[in-house]
């Protein structure tokens, strides 16, 4: 007797196949995979960097604009005319350093001291308030000549350059500080700051648009202290909110990428097992076809002469060759199934073609059909290849109603674009298993099988631009939904 070789099951041989080539894209992914820095320190690096730059700028603008007010009316102080002193054509700019009133006239001399004690009053009165530190006037050669720290009167200090840029600039500059800078000897205050400080130098200039004066002026202002620590608080919890929606969805983002990965990748892996069949199954099917013709007819030859006991051998002979050349003709339809035209077809007439060609087979499986229509319009297809699909599909339903059934089939129009052909059977439906590797090549449902009618139903339903999609379960029957697009002109 011939030892049969046992043959391993197809839904372990599916799956071991789909692990192998999974692990190799894998592994070609991982081998071209840049490396980068996790997403989350990234996601942080630009919210604090955000928050870093929102926060400058808070600072910025808060300085700039915390003494404008104060900034303005000593300037406007600095601009009042003098004529009413005595001093007609001045500013009071134009006369607040003493010093230059040598060689005048008394009475020129006691009309600028009364102007200029009328500035400086007005700058100890702002010197008073509670959040102003220390106000010093310089003049032109950089000498204090008026301070609300007296101890700072004629005191010169050479390296300014805040001072400098004022005097050549004729603007306003604006500095703060943490702390007290000991470098900057004129920043000798009556009471210690607390915590943040501004330094503004303010330019005094006349009529002729010259720099007579500048004053220097420290604030410690509370209310500007509590809105930017308020700016602060918002800016950086605004970038810690920012920087937790993005990082969620990022997350939900590749959790959706990570969904639809392995899909794709089953798609480019089904697209080139296809390829690949349409490559070698016509060089198989000729090489083979002619030899195992040969070895059959020599088995009949043998069967008619050979004796009793020789008979069963040579009947397994031919139904082996039988079962292969069955495997070269599916792998030939493979090899040529997706060549022709799409056009109109009527989904009436390819059932019923399909009904008769397995006429014969449906009565000796004792299989009784019940055939359903709801709609005859014609949908996009071509006739030879939606008949291919029938009997791919009826022929399954059979080899799973070994015992007899009932299959249904139903033609109905669900939508205007859409018509569905149903294929339902009664039989012993799919496991789980076996439902994972569905629509793949290489992987069969039944046994002695090849396992690529199932890929060619949904291959070719993807040509005629619909869908095929199956549902089953053990012991509960399979159903096959064939979703067509209508024809043009419907």
């Amino acid at each position: 007797m011939p030892q049969t070789q046992e043959s391993t099951p197809p839904t372990a041989a599916c799956e071991k196949s789909s692990r192998h080539e999974r692990g190799s894209l894998w592994a070609k992914l991982k081998a071209t995979r840049r490396p980068s820095l996790p997403i989350r320190v990234r996601i942080l690096s630009v919210a604090a960097l955000v928050g870093l730059i929102a926060t400058s700028v808070i600072v910025s603008i808060s300085t700039e604009q915390s003494t404008a007010f104060t900034a303005k009316f000593i300037q406007a102080l600095g601009a009042v005319d003098t004529a009413s002193t005595g001093l007609p054509g001045y500013q009071t700019s134009d006369i607040l350093d003493s010093r230059a009133d040598s060689g005048l006239s008394q009475e020129t001399r006691i009309d600028r001291q009364k102007s200029r004690n009328q500035f400086f009053e007005s700058l100890s009165n702002i010197a008073s308030q509670p959040d102003t530190l220390l106000i010093n006037v310089y003049a032109a050669d950089k000498v204090i000549i008026w301070s609300s720290n007296s101890k700072l009167i004629g005191q010169q200090f050479p390296d300014n350059d805040e001072l400098e840029s004022t005097e050549s600039g004729k603007g306003g500059v604006v500095a703060s500080y943490h702390q007290v800078n000991e470098s900057r000897k004129e920043q000798q205050f009556i009471r210690k700051p607390s915590n943040l400080f501004i330094e503004h130098y303010i330019p005094l200039v006349n009529k002729a648009g010259e720099v007579h004066a500048v004053v220097e002026f420290y604030t410690e202002p509370p209310g500007w202290l509590t809105h930017t620590r308020l700016g602060y608080v918002v800016v950086w919890l605004a970038c810690s909110i920012g920087a937790a929606l993005i990082y969620l969805g990022l997350l939900a983002f590749t959790g959706r990428l990570g969904n639809l990965f392995p899909s794709r990748t089953q798609k480019n892996i089904d697209h080139e097992m296809a390829t690949l069949l349409n490559d070698v199954t016509s060089v198989v099917a000729h090489n083979l076809r002619n030899p195992l013709a040969a070895v059959r007819s020599s088995a009949e030859l043998a069967l008619e002469i050979g004796s009793q006991d020789a008979c069963k051998n040579i009947g397994d002979i031919i139904n082996q060759v039988d079962c292969m050349s069955d495997w070269i003709k599916e792998l030939h339809v493979a090899s040529t199934s997706m060549k022709g035209e799409i056009g109109r077809v009527d989904p009436v007439d390819a059932v019923l073609e399909t009904l008769r060609n397995f006429e014969l087979p449906l009565n000796d499986a004792n299989v009784h059909v019940e055939f359903s229509v709801t709609s005859s319009l014609p949908v996009t297809g071509h006739r030879p290849l939606l008949v291919q699909i029938l009997d791919s599909l009826v022929s399954n339903a059979i080899d799973a109603m070994p015992d007899g059934g009932t299959l249904y089939i139903t033609i109905n129009q669900r939508t205007s674009k859409r018509l569905n052909i149903i294929v339902q059977d009664t039989g012993k439906g799919l496991t789980t298993a076996q439902q994972k590797a569905l629509f793949r090549p290489r992987c069969a449902i039944k046994q002695g099988g090849f396992g690529i009618g199932l890929m060619l139903v949904k291959l070719i339903m993807q040509r005629f631009g619909g869908h095929a999609s199956l549902a089953t379960g053990k012991n509960k029957g399979t159903t096959v939904n064939l979703c067509f697009r209508m024809a043009d002109g419907v």
